[in-house]
């Protein structure tokens, strides 16, 4: 064994066991710091660690493969690890794809439930009706644990009987071989598999993820995984037949192992690393949502940074680009809620001040889609006719030219009602308002703390409404929707709403 061989194994060897503590570490922590992850609603935990066991696999075969050859690296195994490994990697990336596709379409729909109004206020339209309809049918195949069983496992079993078939229709079940693996009339089916994946499904996630906005980068994330393992196994080829005179020096497994390390590094370690920073998350469990919040409001509410932040959502403009940041954040409850709250405040303001004749429609009923995409609204809600299809009344996208802004409350805008009796007639909007965003079965529900949602439960089915049983909700949507998404929305925005602020 000469020098130059010797330290080939040394490389390639540490560079393997450097591989395997930083993948297993990540991965740990991954797990470990999942509640404090912003995004990790977003990132299917099972999904997650079998796409890192894969790659766990496949850099380890590619190490010690390229540094000992296949003159005491068994071929047998470069082939059951290659093919089980990059199937996995393949399937686990395009169900990732998949659960993401609904989430961001599924939020999408939800905006378009926020009804503009025609010339005529009676006339609603509900462009996102259907389109929440047709995607709750698909609400229980989107989840970790669905495709996880469903698509994952047979998916692997299907990679374990073309390892098979490879093994027995190829050479390379000896434990050593002089010469390199040679790759066979058994590989066809491999082969297929990756072509399949290449041509036909991720072309259709492309597709999918076309039109989608994210303001985490979890569409650019997924689009790198998709194309960066495909794209190191051509390279791969392409270094191992142009330049097999470098082959020594730089094994092409290396580009392989180079599209892995940082796919694993864009899904696991960053969001780790980012947990760090504590960022609070509108779907974090309600006790860190409320430590976060205690910790957040005495220092941002009187800052600069959160004065252009009411600005903007007192300008009618900017709210409604807002509501697309919102989606983009897959947190569009909260916009949601901010508009249905500045609808109760107009009925505050009509019934508390006689004088005030204006107009008023209904509020956002709750309604539920079931499983088989049926839609359930209360009985009592009266339906109205458009176009020959009867749809519930919905509240005008956004009341900013007939009451204050919704970062100021109701008490605030209308001082007789800290002290006036609750007008009977608000009773209906206020217990609908409450079905809509704080009912946990609610598809709008907001994700407030166990107490908030104990109290205001409490004073309803006890009969004691008050004017101002929402605030602090609405002010736990206010400092969720700052501290989450105005950086996002400031960036997504560009210097357009900049200029706009500025003149604000």
């Amino acid at each position: 064994m000469d020098g130059s061989s010797l330290l080939r194994k040394g490389i390639y060897s540490t560079l393997g066991g450097l591989s395997f503590i930083y993948i297993v570490t990540t991965s740990i922590l991954f797990y470990k710091r999942r509640n404090k992850i912003s995004d990790i609603q977003f990132r299917p935990i099972r999904l997650s660690l079998i796409n890192s066991f894969a790659t766990i696999l496949l850099c380890l075969m590619i190490c010690f493969y390229s540094g000992f050859g296949s003159e005491e690296f068994p071929c047998f195994l470069v082939d059951w690890i290659t093919t089980i490994g990059y199937i996995l990697v393949y399937i686990t990336v395009t169900c990732r794809a998949l659960a993401f596709a609904w989430v961001a379409k599924y939020n999408l729909a939800k905006l378009r439930m926020s009804v503009s109004y025609s010339s005529l206020p009676q006339t609603p339209i509900t462009p996102g009706l259907n389109g929440m309809t047709k995607l709750k049918k698909f609400e229980p195949y989107a989840t970790d644990e669905w495709l996880t069983t469903w698509i994952v496992c047979p998916t692997l079993i299907v990679g374990i009987i073309l390892a098979f078939i490879i093994h027995i229709f190829s050479a390379n079940y000896q434990f050593r071989t002089t010469e390199l693996c040679p790759v066979g009339l058994g590989h066809i089916p491999f082969f297929v598999a990756m072509g399949i994946f290449a041509f036909i499904i991720y072309p259709f996630i492309y597709y999918l993820l076309y039109d989608i906005k994210d303001a985490y980068g979890l569409r650019k994330e997924i689009l790198i995984l998709m194309i960066g393992c495909p794209l190191g196994v051509m390279v791969y080829f392409l270094w191992e037949l142009a330049f097999p005179e470098w082959v020594k020096f730089l094994a092409g497994f290396m580009f392989t192992w180079s599209s892995l390390m940082l796919g694993h590094t864009l899904s696991i370690t960053f969001p780790v690393w980012k947990s760090y920073k504590k960022p609070l998350n509108a779907y974090a469990s309600s006790t860190t949502q409320k430590n976060i919040l205690k910790s957040t409001k005495k220092s941002n509410l009187k800052s600069t940074k959160y004065e252009s932040f009411e600005k903007v959502l007192s300008d009618t403009e900017l709210f409604e680009r807002y509501k697309m940041c919102a989606a983009a954040c897959f947190c569009t409850e909260l916009v949601l809620f901010l508009q249905e709250y500045q609808y109760l405040k107009s009925l505050v303001i009509r019934y508390c001040t006689p004088s005030n004749n204006e107009f008023s429609s209904p509020p956002t009923p709750k309604f539920t889609i079931r499983e088989n995409g049926h839609i359930s609204f209360p009985g009592s809600i009266k339906f109205l006719s458009v176009n020959g299809l009867s749809l519930p009344p919905f509240s005008p996208s956004f009341v900013a030219d007939t009451t204050t802004p919704c970062t100021i409350s109701i008490i605030e805008t209308v001082a007789a009602a800290s002290w006036i009796p609750f007008p009977y007639q608000l009773k209906f909007h206020y217990k609908i308002f409450y079905d809509t965003y704080l009912d946990p079965n609610s598809d709008f529900a907001i994700n407030f703390s166990g107490n908030l949602l104990s109290r205001i439960k409490e004073m309803i089915k006890k009969d004691q409404f008050e004017l101002s049983m929402y605030e602090q909700a609405r002010e736990d949507v206010l400092m969720l929707l700052y501290v989450n998404t105005f950086e996002k929305f400031l960036k997504m925005g560009g210097t357009e709403v900049k200029n706009k602020m500025e003149k604000l």
